[in-house]
């Protein structure tokens, strides 16, 4: 089973079916009625050869395994991202990927295209972001599991990564008053292609302020019990990168 997008009219309004499909009376309910209770909250899930839809509230997404683009039909928030979307969203995105591209030093998403969209009579955006290499690349979630040997090498790198969005976050931050999304700091958000490491798949951009550090390192270190539980890290060697990660990330 495949899906393919045109133009961006038609892109936008593939993602606009999907959303009315599993906006229909009883469709999400089925789907969640049917979860194990675990994982409850998951967003659905529709897989083609070419890539995956999902959908949870107030957004769907299509990411293409061919073009490694991202396609994202959102709904307007209320506050601060009512108030000028494009002045602010769209410029903040753009001066994180040009401050990637100066500093040479981290990778980052490309929003190439945004434009409001009318559904159902509420204010919506389609968003396109392209991935660096033009590959969808690898998950640290993905690639975690298949390199249990290199758990400490690849936790040094995350944080290293993490380090320097911390620093470019806060120019963005300086520049628009807005810090980028709380999810962004998270492991499963840094990819990896043919070229290396790079961070995907965040949208919604915080007010005011950068996630909190603190919050990063309670991921960071329930991430790590679980290498522990597993004998992929000895209990020596998570103490070792939590005080490596609390150096790097508050300097």
């Amino acid at each position: 089973m495949t899906i393919s997008f045109g133009d961006l009219e038609d892109k936008s309004n593939i993602l606009v079916e999907k959303l009315q499909y599993w906006q229909s009376q009883g469709k999400i309910e089925e789907f969640y009625n049917n979860l194990i209770p675990s994982i409850h909250n998951a967003p659905a899930v529709e897989l083609y050869d070419t890539g995956y839809i999902t959908v949870k509230q107030d957004h769907i997404q299509f990411d293409c395994f061919e073009t490694g683009n991202i396609h994202v039909l959102t709904k307007y928030a209320t506050g601060y991202m009512l108030q000028g979307w494009t002045e602010k969203f769209d410029a903040a995105n753009t001066m994180l990927y040009d401050l990637s591209v100066q500093a040479g030093n981290f990778r980052v998403n490309r929003l190439i295209t945004s434009k409001p969209v009318v559904v159902n009579g509420s204010n919506w955006r389609y968003l396109e972001f392209t991935s660096p290499n033009a590959q969808y690349g690898q998950s640290m979630i993905q690639i975690f599991p298949s390199n249990k040997s290199r758990t400490y090498e690849l936790t040094r790198d995350v944080i290293d990564q993490t380090a320097i969005l911390i620093q470019a976050s806060k120019i963005v931050l300086e520049q628009y008053s807005i810090g980028v999304p709380k999810s962004m700091y998270v492991i499963s958000h840094l990819y990896q292609d043919d070229m290396g490491w790079f961070w995907s798949d965040y949208y919604n951009w915080n007010t005011g302020q950068l996630p909190s550090i603190n919050d990063t390192l309670n991921v960071l270190n329930s991430v790590l019990d679980i290498a522990v539980k597993f004998n992929n890290l000895t209990l020596t060697q998570k103490s070792e990168l939590i005080t490596y990660a609390e150096s790097k990330w508050n300097t």
